[in-house]
């Protein structure tokens, strides 16, 4: 039944180009599909970085804390001794307390999401809000650190300001991980 007329495709060639077109078009969206998950795994990785990079300044604040305490129990011989100390654990204490914010603040203008933002926001205000008694600490403790220069006297009274501020920053120090541990997943 030849006829004159052709239909679509009823041709090789027509068939071949019509195979490579679509053949074209899969492998364009395949590339596409490539380019999007690849940045959506680029994006998650960032993500658990900073949370990671996080956890570690939060473990650097407990640590500087910690020093502090170290430096203000330790005995010392003279009154200008227990400054020198005091203040560079404290400056360490804020150095790290503002390390820590700068990260926050960062993590809050790369929120994805009002969700996330809310969290990274309440993380933030928590820090900031362990800032003051931090300070308080360092006031009431340089004078008492100073008392007993040399001398075992005023320990007990430094302990409870010491413990004070401890048995109230731990715990939120640990929460603060926790919610960064689940931030990172």
């Amino acid at each position: 039944m030849l006829t004159g007329r052709h239909r679509p495709f009823e041709s090789l060639r027509a068939r071949i180009l019509l195979a490579v077109g679509l053949l074209a078009l899969v492998a364009i969206g395949a590339t596409g599909m490539l380019v999007f998950g690849i940045s959506a795994a680029t994006t998650d990785i960032a993500r658990a970085a900073a949370a990671n990079r996080r956890i570690e300044l939060l473990g650097n604040l407990a640590a500087r804390v910690g020093d502090y305490t170290l430096s203000a129990l330790h005995p010392v011989a003279t009154p200008a001794v227990a400054d020198a100390k005091l203040t560079l654990a404290s400056t360490q204490v804020a150095q790290a307390f503002g390390l820590l914010e700068g990260a926050l603040r960062d993590a809050l203008a790369d929120a994805p999401d009002s969700l996330g933002e809310s969290g990274i926001d309440a993380r933030l205000a928590t820090v900031g809000r362990r800032r003051p008694p931090f300070a308080a600490v360092a006031r009431e403790g340089l004078p008492l650190v100073r008392a007993r220069a040399g001398r075992r006297a005023g320990r007990g009274t430094l302990r409870v300001v010491l413990d004070s501020f401890t048995a109230v920053f731990t715990p939120r120090l640990d929460g603060l991980i926790a919610e960064e541990r689940q931030s990172s997943l």
